[in-house]
C-alpha cells in the first residue's frame, strides 16, 4: 500500500521516499529467503558385507561311473579239492580264490577244510570282442557301479597257441646272462588255463579263527596272472560290489551289487549280488578292484522299512577282509 504524502511534502518528494521504501522492502525480502545450498547428496554409506552370488550349479556328468575289473580279472582262480575217502574213493568239490600276489592265493576256510591235495587253476584275461560303427561291443569288464546284472565270461580256449617264432641265439659277449626262464608255467599259452599243485609241504595254508578265510602260500602264479591288492577300508552301507566266482567250467560269474547290510556281523557284510554253488571263497570287490570280502554263502533275511514293513531279501555274505595284513 503506498505511503500517504506528507503536509508540506511535494509530489517528487512523495515519489523519491515512496521509491526509496520500496527498494528498501525488495532488498529486506531477498534477505529473508534461505540462502541457496547446492542439492544435498545422499549420504554414502558402505553396504553391509553380503556374501556373493552362488556359482550357477554345474550338471552333472552325463557318464555313468564304472568298476573296472581289466586288471584283476585274472587275480580270480578256481580251486579244486580232491580228498581220499578210503576204498579207492575220491571226493571233488571246487570252489574260488583271489590272488594276492608273493605266491598268495586267499579262499574261504570250508573251501579247503578238508583235502589231500589241492589244485589252483589261474583263468586268462578273457577275448573281449571288439567292432565297429553300431556294431561295437562294450567291454564287460567294465561295469555299470552300483547296478545289478549278473555277466559270464566265457571259459578260455584249452586249445595250444600258434607256435612263437625262434628266439634268437643267446649272446655269447662277455658278462651276458645265458640262463633260461626254468619256469614250469612260461610255456604254457595266454589262452589256456595253467593249473598249479598246491604243495603243502613246501607252502602253507593259514586259517583264520575270526573269519571264514584261508591263504595258501607259495603257489606259481603264471606270469600273466595279475594280483589283486586288498583294501585299506571297510565297505560302507550302499557301497557298489563285484563278486566273481569260477565254475567247474570255468566260466567265471560277474555279479554286481550293493551293500545292503552291515551290522549283522562284526565280521560279514551283505550285498545284493546273488551268488550260487562254487562262488564260495571267491573275491568281492569294491569300486576302485580292490578286494574288500571273500564270499562264505548266502542268505535270505528280512530289514525293516523306516515306515515299518518288512523287505525279504536274499543276499550274499562275504567275510570282511579290508584292512587285513596277508
Amino acid at each position: 500500500m503506498p505511503t500517504p504524502r506528507k503536509h508540506g511534502q511535494t509530489r517528487r518528494q512523495w515519489l523519491f521516499a515512496a521509491f526509496a521504501v520500496a527498494s528498501a522492502g525488495l532488498s529486506v525480502g531477498a534477505s529473508s529467503e534461505p540462502a541457496s545450498q547446492p542439492s544435498a547428496k545422499p549420504a554414502v554409506t558402505s553396504p553391509a558385507a553380503t556374501p556373493a552370488p552362488p556359482a550357477p550349479a554345474v550338471a552333472p556328468a552325463t557318464t555313468t561311473a564304472t568298476i573296472d575289473l581289466t586288471d584283476v580279472i585274472t587275480s580270480v582262480v578256481l580251486i579244486r579239492v580232491k580228498t581220499d575217502l578210503g576204498n579207492g574213493t575220491v571226493s571233488i568239490s571246487e570252489g574260488t580264490g583271489v590272488y594276492l600276489g608273493s605266491g598268495k592265493v586267499l579262499t574261504a576256510s570250508h573251501v579247503v577244510s578238508a583235502y589231500t591235495t589241492i589244485e589252483v587253476v589261474f583263468l586268462p584275461p578273457p577275448r573281449v570282442p571288439t567292432g565297429t560303427g553300431t556294431n561295437q561291443t562294450q567291454n564287460p569288464l567294465k561295469l555299470a557301479a552300483g547296478s545289478s546284472q549278473v555277466i559270464e565270461l566265457p571259459a578260455p580256449s584249452s586249445a595250444p597257441s600258434p607256435p612263437s617264432p625262434p628266439s634268437p641265439a643267446p649272446s655269447t659277449k662277455p658278462g651276458a646272462s645265458t640262463s633260461t626262464n626254468t619256469n614250469t608255467n612260461s610255456g604254457a599259452s595266454a589262452a589256456a588255463p595253467v593249473t598249479v599243485a598246491f604243495d603243502p609241504t613246501r607252502g602253507k595254508l593259514l586259517s583264520y579263527p575270526t573269519a571264514d578265510v584261508s591263504l595258501l602260500t607259495n603257489i606259481a602264479a603264471p606270469a600273466w596272472a595279475k594280483p589283486a591288492k586288498i583294501a585299506p577300508r571297510k565297505v560302507a552301507l550302499n557301497d557298489a560290489t563285484v563278486s566273481v566266482g569260477v565254475q567247474r567250467d570255468l566260466v567265471r560269474r560277474v555279479r554286481t551289487g550293493v551293500v545292503v547290510d552291515t551290522t549283522s556281523s562284526p565280521h560279514t557284510f551283505h550285498a545284493t549280488a546273488a551268488s550260487q554253488k562254487g562262488d564260495s571263497g571267491g573275491p568281492t570287490f569294491n569300486a576302485k578292484g580292490e578286494v574288500v570280502g571273500i564270499l562264505s554263502g548266502i542268505m535270505t533275511a528280512q530289514w525293516k522299512r523306516p515306515d515299518g514293513s518288512t523287505l525279504e531279501r536274499t543276499t550274499s555274505v562275504s567275510f570282511n577282509v579290508a584292512g587285513m595284513a596277508f
